[in-house]
């Protein structure tokens, strides 16, 4: 080290993996005009890989085109197991998985980001990633970080975080998801969250 930082950051030598929400099967939430959340988390997650890779993190997908990533006909369990086997196996440094919320309120919207206590690490990511990504232009709200039970937090080994990148359900959040921009934005200030969370390491090498 010359004690120079190149603009890839933190996250150099960095293993994440994104898992869009859903797919093939699964359609996930679905919208008032038919909008599946399954067709949004995959283009929202690949502007993601773009992002991540320019700033030289090696990027593991959950699936990268529109498929069950167990198999067809798979139970949720087996389904989830998949997703999460694909983080481990690659021995990551990070996965997040994202999704798009359904409230059946159609008023409620905005963005949160979901994590479970294996670590110090991982409140502290969804920390990060919600900062970022709360302020989305347009989005109807900050609805914070979450402490929450699910299968791909509990059983990832590295950090994780489920983001909610707004209500499917409410014209605000689904008018904001479906333009391929705002898509772009989202997934550039998540790429900005991870960046904020490792360049906290970077300062202590010299």
């Amino acid at each position: 080290g010359s004690g120079k930082y190149s603009s890839s950051g933190g996250l150099s030598g960095k293993t994440i993996t994104i898992d869009p929400g859903h797919g093939g099967s699964d359609s996930g939430a679905i919208g008032p005009h038919g909008l599946q959340e399954k067709n949004v988390t995959l283009p929202i997650s690949k502007y993601l890989k773009s992002a991540l890779e320019s700033r030289g993190a090696k990027v593991v997908m959950t699936r990268t085109t529109d498929v069950d990533v167990y198999g067809p006909n798979a139970s949720g369990v087996e389904e989830l197991g998949a997703r999460v086997n694909i983080a481990n196996r690659n021995n990551s440094d990070v996965l997040v998985s994202v999704h798009i919320n359904a409230f059946t309120n159609p008023s409620v919207g905005g963005i949160a980001t979901y994590y479970y206590s294996k670590s110090g690490n991982d409140a502290r990511l969804a920390q990060k990633v919600q900062t970022q990504i709360a302020n989305t232009p347009g989005f109807n709200g900050d609805r914070g970080i979450q402490e929450g039970n699910l299968y791909v937090l509990r059983h990832t080994t590295p950090a994780s975080v489920f983001v909610e990148l707004g209500n499917i359900q409410n014209s605000f959040d689904q008018q904001r998801i479906i333009l391929s921009d705002n898509r772009q934005a989202l997934a550039n200030w998540l790429c900005e969250g991870f960046v904020t969370d490792y360049n906290r390491y970077k300062k202590k090498t010299r």
